[in-house]
């Protein structure tokens, strides 16, 4: 007997959320495969769900079990489904489609999550934080060890460390006290995007308005009151002259500076300038805080960014990539040593032999993945980071001033995290605990083409005598006869669609269930049905254990 039980209304509407996330209009090049570089290690997302690391491996940042590096991609263990990888300087973490959140590496003030939290924990394969669900994005603090989600409804939570602010609320915590669990931000709504640097973190909302919250000695979040050196941080508050804003990056450099894409494709700088770093060079150092927001001129049509310790990168839709700051390791690309720090003005265009869909910056080397599938890195690179198949150990330093592609996983060959082009739909899901007391999360990310229109989305159970059930808000589950097939929700699709189905449930009975989901193209049930089947857009996200 099928007995699963009725969503709630309110787990419906939340579902319903994530489906209809607002903020900027969907772009193609939003899509798999991603890059995120840490300390002397890079995490990938390959365009079929799975996850590739190499480099410095001792605190089990690759993720594949061993506290081992490598000079060659290795796959991270037990990961499928994943939409967005994300890094600090010794841990790592993934986003699925399902909206879950997983985490490995060092465990350092409580960043893996309540499971496993503190200075001598490490995860050699990734956990999952139970505590998160329905995750549209995540951003990563590098000294300090905190992280931040927000969710598809807007809200963010934060973990780890709180000694600079991080949690939102104007107070810190001590050296030895962390937050294990994720507990919410306060004074946060309609967040899409994050960034993290040392001591000052900042949010963007649906509306392209932009918070800030943390250390401000240097005017990092604005025109705000300054904060004292060794004083309470700020709690959360608005950044004015930040508006219509897409995308962030941070820079972890003498208090940090903040970069800002706006929906035009234009860029916002503020913060530090101590080095020229927030005006990209085009203001002497001896205007020492951008207080206000201000226009980085060389900027244009950008749709994404990335904020290393000491310089930044910028993606243009074109598949350009340009940077500013420090190059002292070559981190930015240009064939040349002289950063934007040093009286150069910038953006200086990274020399990349083809056109980029994703790039990451990290403390003193950079990488991206190319249209074709192919990844790429360049400055500084140790402990194998370079991803050239040569040794590996931490002595080994590499810099090249300029991109270099990443060898395959046998050390032969070019590294092919997939081409965007050829990216398929990923369908996938998490079940958390035993079925008596479960939680429950599918989700999928859609074809490339796919992205921004209008479809409807069906959810289904299968059991194993292959009898089919649907779901739809008006009638629950039903079982399914034949002909019209009812849609669960319907909107705009979004790069991935996150469905938090069921919290501390007691789905007793049901292993062996298999969760379906899907989507077709269209404004009515009709031709969404016809899509569905005729492009075969749907797939199974979980089997219940």
């Amino acid at each position: 007997m099928f007995r699963f039980k009725h969503f709630s209304r309110a787990l419906v509407s939340a579902a319903s959320c994530c489906l209809l996330v607002a903020g900027p209009a969907a772009t193609a090049l939003a899509a798999s495969p991603k890059v995120a570089v840490g300390s002397d290690f890079i995490v990938v997302s390959h365009s079929d769900g799975s996850v590739w690391a190499w480099g410095l491996g001792n605190d089990g940042q690759l993720g594949n079990g061993l506290r081992t590096s490598s000079s060659r991609p290795v796959r991270v263990s037990g990961l499928n489904g994943v939409v967005d990888v994300f890094a600090g300087d010794f841990f790592a973490a993934a986003l699925k489609a399902d909206g879950t959140v997983w985490v490995w590496g060092s465990g350092g003030n409580g960043v893996l999550g309540s499971n496993l939290a503190d200075f001598t924990t490490r995860a050699p394969t990734p956990q999952h934080i139970p505590e998160l669900s329905g995750i549209w994005t995540l951003a990563l603090g590098r000294n300090g060890d905190s992280a931040f989600a927000a969710d598809t409804q807007g809200r963010v939570y934060q973990w780890g460390n709180n000694s600079m602010g991080q949690a939102g609320t104007g107070a810190v915590s001590g050296n030895a006290v962390w937050r294990k669990v994720p507990a919410l931000v306060p004074g946060l709504a309609e967040v899409f995007a994050l960034a993290a640097a040392d001591g000052t973190f900042v949010a963007a909302s649906w509306q392209g308005a932009v918070w800030g919250w943390g250390a401000n000695e240097f005017g990092a979040l604005g025109a705000t009151a300054r904060s004292q050196r060794g004083g309470l941080p700020l709690a959360v508050q608005p950044i004015p002259g930040a508006t219509d804003v897409v995308a962030l990056a941070s820079l972890t450099i003498n208090d940090d500076a903040q970069f800002a894409v706006q929906r035009d494709g234009l860029v916002l700088g503020w913060g530090t300038n101590t080095a020229s770093h927030a005006s990209c060079g085009q203001l002497p150092s001896g205007v020492p805080t951008l207080s206000a927001p201000r226009p980085v001129n060389g900027l244009n049509q950008i749709f994404a960014a990335a904020g290393g310790t000491a310089h930044a990168l910028f993606l243009a839709e074109s598949g350009t990539v340009q940077g500013c700051g420090a190059n002292a390791t070559g981190q930015l690309g240009d064939n040349s040593t002289l950063g934007t720090q040093n009286g150069k003005a910038g953006p200086l265009r990274v020399s990349l032999p083809v056109a980029a869909v994703a790039v990451g910056a990290g403390r003193n080397s950079s990488a991206a993945v190319a249209v074709d599938g192919s990844v790429w890195v360049w400055g500084q690179l140790s402990g194998g980071a370079a991803g050239n198949g040569g040794p590996s150990a931490n002595n080994t330093t590499l810099q090249f001033l300029s991109p270099q592609a990443v060898v395959g996983e046998l050390g032969t060959g070019r590294f092919n995290a997939g081409a965007l082009a050829s990216a398929p739909a990923l369908y996938t899901g998490t079940q958390t605990g035993p079925l008596g007391r479960v939680n429950i999360d599918v989700g999928f990310s859609p074809l490339t083409e796919d992205i921004g229109r209008e479809a409807r989305i069906y959810l289904a159970a299968q059991l194993p005598d292959g009898t089919l059930y649907l779901f739809s808000d008006a009638t629950g589950w039903q079982l399914y006869g034949g002909g019209a097939v009812t849609p669960y929700l319907n909107g705009v699709l979004s790069r991935h669609v996150a469905l938090p189905l069921y919290r501390a449930a007691d789905l007793s009975g049901t292993a062996g269930i298999r969760l379906l989901v899907g989507y077709g193209l269209g404004s009515n049930d009709e031709e969404a049905q016809a899509s569905l089947l005729n492009r075969g857009t749907h797939g199974e996200a979980l089997l219940l254990r």
